[in-house]
């Protein structure tokens, strides 16, 4: 399950990693992180007894609150770099400005439109 879960998260981030998303990848992580504690805990519970959050570290943790089975280790979508694509620009040196295309396609350069 972690290994799925480690590529779609991965693949996700792969195709939004263009652009200023860093916050949104750990978001997604925490919600990621909070549904895999919730299964884990709902799985291993005995009736009304459910798994307690110390037991589920000792058993489920690698190195604080990080989830590992087998060697394998949850990564999430914020192991994924952040790369901010650089636009089209008039100057001869790369100068910083972003380019920008709205979901018509439309392609905006310099805060333009």
């Amino acid at each position: 399950m972690i290994t799925s879960l480690n590529r779609l998260s991965a693949g996700w981030a792969n195709y939004f990693r263009h652009g200023v998303s860093k916050a949104v990848f750990t978001a997604i992580d925490s919600l990621a992180w909070g549904r895999i504690m919730r299964w884990i805990r709902a799985k291993y519970s005995h009736g009304r007894h459910r798994i307690g959050m110390t037991e589920l570290r000792r058993r489920f943790c690698d190195q604080g609150w990080r989830f590992a089975h087998n060697g394998v280790v949850f990564t999430g979508a914020s192991s994924v770099a952040v790369t901010r694509s650089r636009g089209l620009c008039r100057r001869s040196r790369p100068c910083g400005h972003y380019a920008i295309v709205d979901r018509d396609g439309t392609f905006h350069r310099h805060g333009e439109g």
